[in-house]
């Protein structure tokens, strides 16, 4: 398990620190070598280092790798970022990233975090006063117009993406699964690598004809598939993008202006700095 705290042993260094559950320990054949989980998580250069001189990113990328090491048969991340500052948790995610790429375990991730849910879950659960009130693949409970989140600002659609080109000055193209060609402020990613993008709901708007002249660069071919109920005022419109979900949040006066119904065919505008990686 890792806490929301590092907790790590002050009067042990960082190589020490590792070493601690490692060695009390069974090794089993898909346990991590030191050296690797070193190298993965860019702890070698911290290993003779005392607990009390490592930054707060630091000390969590040792206490995940301390838990690793213990060859554990399932890993439970408890908020591990909320300690955090913006900059140190989006590094951080990055590890992570890496990380879940080669675990063959099951990972439980605590978070309040959308931009954490986005970036590192694969299956989400959603709890409410201690009971599950909606479980299953993230873009299946993300898409449901019944889903808690729904009524919430921070509610969200995820994107499975690939960069295709850095020809544009200052952006980057992918295109998602199904084939629509996005814009996103310019990241380093190699041509073909793949990128899932967050995109609220908020930040998504709806026009019956093409736009033109507008400052917004992704605007896409979408149909409506499903319609809230009204929720202080707004409406939640699930749409169809050649096969994948986006949703968008609407006013019920804008819904009603523009007739909105499913099996409608509209335009859905994203804002390029709402799109995140």
């Amino acid at each position: 398990m890792v806490f929301q705290e590092p907790s790590l042993f002050p009067h042990l260094t960082v190589a020490e620190n590792l070493r601690y559950g490692m060695n009390r320990t069974k090794r089993t054949s898909q346990s991590i070598e030191f050296s690797s989980m070193c190298e993965l998580l860019d702890l070698e250069i911290l290993l003779e280092r005392n607990p009390q001189t490592l930054s707060g990113g630091e000390k969590q990328r040792v206490a995940i790798a301390r838990a690793l090491l213990a060859s554990p048969q399932l890993l439970l991340l408890d908020e591990p970022l909320s300690a955090l500052d913006q900059s140190a948790r989006g590094k951080l995610m990055t590890y992570l990233e890496k990380v879940f790429q080669i675990l063959d375990i099951p990972v439980f991730y605590v978070s309040h975090s959308s931009e954490e849910i986005a970036r590192l879950a694969d299956n989400l659960i959603l709890m409410d006063s201690g009971q599950v009130s909606a479980f299953g693949p993230i873009d299946d409970v993300l898409s449901r117009i019944d889903n808690p989140l729904i009524e919430l600002d921070e509610a969200f659609s995820v994107l499975e993406c690939e960069v295709k080109a850095h020809d544009l000055p200052h952006l980057t193209t992918i295109q998602s699964v199904g084939g629509k060609i996005l814009h996103i402020p310019e990241i380093q990613r190699a041509i073909t690598s793949k990128l899932r993008l967050q995109i609220r709901a908020r930040d998504v708007s709806l026009c019956l004809t093409e736009p033109s002249n507008t400052s917004i660069l992704n605007i896409i071919e979408a149909k409506v598939a499903e319609i809230s109920q009204v929720k202080q005022g707004a409406r939640t419109i699930k749409l169809d993008i050649a096969g994948e979900n986006l949703m968008a949040k609407v006013s019920d006066y804008s819904s009603t202006q523009l007739n909105l119904h499913s099996g409608q065919e509209v335009f859905a505008q994203i804002k390029s700095v709402a799109l995140v990686g």
